[in-house]
């Protein structure tokens, strides 16, 4: 079976609150919810705000369509934007989460209910079909890391186990399941930047293999130990650093960064740098100049 099945790829909290919203009702009639919400796209030239379901809900749809797609909306406070239902309720059918019962209704099917309850079996299965397992084990092996850092990495894997294969789709697949694992706790977005939590490595730990000496868990605790190390290292040369080699390298790092015409403006001893540095944003070009303070003991 291929593994990175679901496309529109959607969090476990906005699933959950469709299966909550829908129980009762039937296939049908989200269904028919879903159609009458494409139909109303809109065009490039008369774009459709979707921004507010509170508004857009009443003034769009009608009798059935309407009440459930407000039922979706109010569900868990607002997670699920009706706008967007179609990617939960597809990964809902490709993992069975719910079925129709002998009245017709829509109800959690006993995998749905162990997803609600967020059993840690459950989860873990799903995470690793959806390759999410495999994408904490690449931020596992890293410090932190940028989207394109892991592109590389990702598209390789999802052209051993999936039908993604355009570039698009992978880079799309992504950024899914990364807002997926930030929604969840296991992985720290700063930025543009993802690193994995220590909740993330727990969890990626329950999930690999029990075996004796998995080599995959070994791989992770050494690189953990790797990057404690380096960054205990890191902060005892920067203390120990000449100050003005440090004014040096903080100008130096400016300008690995993109910026140009780096300057140190100042000298001094007192473990400050002030750096002069130019940078392109779009066709406007920004001066910024940047005070760098050394602190003994800081983090």
């Amino acid at each position: 079976m291929h593994k990175v099945r679901t496309p529109l790829f959607p969090t476990y909290a906005q699933a959950a609150a469709l299966m909550g919203a829908a129980a009762g009702s039937t296939v049908t009639a989200l269904r028919g919810m879903i159609t009458a919400i494409h139909e109303q796209t809109g065009t490039p030239q008369k774009p459709v705000d979707w921004s507010d379901p509170d508004t857009w809900i009443p003034a769009r749809l009608q009798g059935d369509d309407a009440k459930l797609a407000l039922a979706i909306w109010q569900q868990d406070n607002g997670v699920l934007n009706p706008r967007h239902s179609y990617g939960s309720y597809m990964f809902i059918n490709n993992f069975e989460l719910m079925e129709t019962d002998n009245s017709g209704r829509w109800m959690p099917s006993a995998k749905g209910k162990a997803f609600l309850e967020k059993d840690s079996a459950t989860l873990h299965e799903l995470d690793d079909q959806e390759g999410q397992i495999a994408l904490l084990e690449l931020l596992a092996g890293r410090e932190q890391a940028k989207r394109g850092d892991l592109m590389p990495d990702w598209t390789a894997y999802l052209h051993q186990v999936s039908k993604f294969a355009s570039e698009s789709s992978c880079q799309s697949t992504l950024h899914q399941r990364l807002t997926n694992l930030v929604e969840r706790g296991l992985i720290n977005r700063e930025g543009n930047r993802y690193q994995i939590t220590d909740s993330g490595r727990n969890w990626l730990g329950e999930a690999l293999p029990e075996k004796t000496h998995d080599p995959r868990r070994d791989l992770l605790d050494a690189a953990k130990r790797y990057n404690d190390q380096q960054k205990q290292l890191l902060r005892e040369q920067l203390t120990a650093m000449n100050p003005y080699r440090f004014e040096r390298m903080i100008a130096d790092l400016l300008e690995a960064m993109g910026y140009e015409d780096v300057e140190v403006t100042k000298q001094s001893g007192d473990k400050g740098v002030d750096v002069v540095g130019r940078v392109q944003v779009g066709i406007t070009t920004i001066t910024e100049v940047v005070q760098v303070k050394r602190v003994q003991g800081a983090p």
